[in-house]
């Protein structure tokens, strides 16, 4: 009885990766962060309207949809091994208020998820079609704007003020996902979309040795030890290596150079 119990509270507490089709029914795995109010210097409001231009300008940049969102440690490069478009985040600058401002629309992997894993945009929406997928797009990031709370009652989006002239935007994230950004920030100001370039000096040691072969160097960043790739091992060893910009993934030993 005893073991019967223990296996009830492990089971409790074993977290499973949720696909993309099981997080629509599950209001536990996203968050929904609205910009402070009052807003913060630099900040914007935008129109209901604005916003909803800017999401559909997003999600229809078929472009967006086979780029491959990856983690700081894995950008080697602007392009996959498959030869997909490759970025740490994709969002675009949208001026509004008569070029007094920009709306910020954007798409990045989850800040907050340690162990986030680098993805096809294309996946993180539902449908079997683009148009599908670019329908499921504007629902996800509409649910940043008020009056959406088709998903959760309790969460009624971000405004200030008039509902359709007062939005203050913010961010959705969902749990092993992606994180979905909408604000507007006055012209002139810093983006704050913008995925940040400089993580120090990444630090690589050897892979295991499999048949008389090392397969490849592991590499990390001490900033996020706990995300991790494998590169082909240059001449001056695994150990030598102060920047991967350029540096091949090891897909096996026929594939290093």
């Amino acid at each position: 009885m005893l073991l019967f119990y223990l296996f009830l509270c492990i089971a409790a507490v074993v977290r499973s990766k949720p696909t993309s089709a099981s997080r629509r029914d599950d209001p536990s795995e996203y968050i929904l962060k609205c910009q402070s109010k009052p807003l913060k210097k630099g900040f914007s409001v935008f129109t209901k309207t604005d916003g909803q231009n800017a999401i559909q300008q997003f999600c229809n940049n078929k472009t967006y949809l086979d780029t491959r969102l990856t983690l700081p440690i894995e950008f080697v490069g602007d392009k996959t091994i498959k030869g997909n478009p490759q970025a740490l985040q994709i969002h675009d600058v949208i001026p509004i208020d008569g070029g007094n401002s920009n709306l910020l629309v954007g798409l990045t992997l989850s800040a907050g998820d340690d162990y986030a894993e680098g993805m096809i945009v294309s996946t993180i929406f539902t449908g079997s079609t683009d148009a599908e997928k670019i329908g499921d797009c504007v629902t996800q990031f509409n649910k940043i704007m008020d009056g959406n709370t088709q998903f959760n009652k309790a969460i009624d989006g971000c405004f200030d003020g008039s509902p359709d002239t007062q939005q203050i935007g913010g961010s959705l994230s969902y749990y092993f996902c992606g994180e979905f950004n909408l604000v507007a920030v006055l012209k002139g100001q810093t983006d704050p979309l913008m995925a940040p370039t400089d993580f120090g000096a990444p630090k690589c040691s050897d892979a295991p040795v499999v048949k008389g072969v090392r397969e490849g160097c592991i590499c990390t960043y001490s900033s996020r030890p706990h995300q991790e790739t494998r590169l082909c091992e240059p001449k001056a060893g695994c150990s030598s290596i102060t920047n991967i910009s350029g540096l091949a993934p090891y897909t096996g030993p026929q594939g290093c150079p």
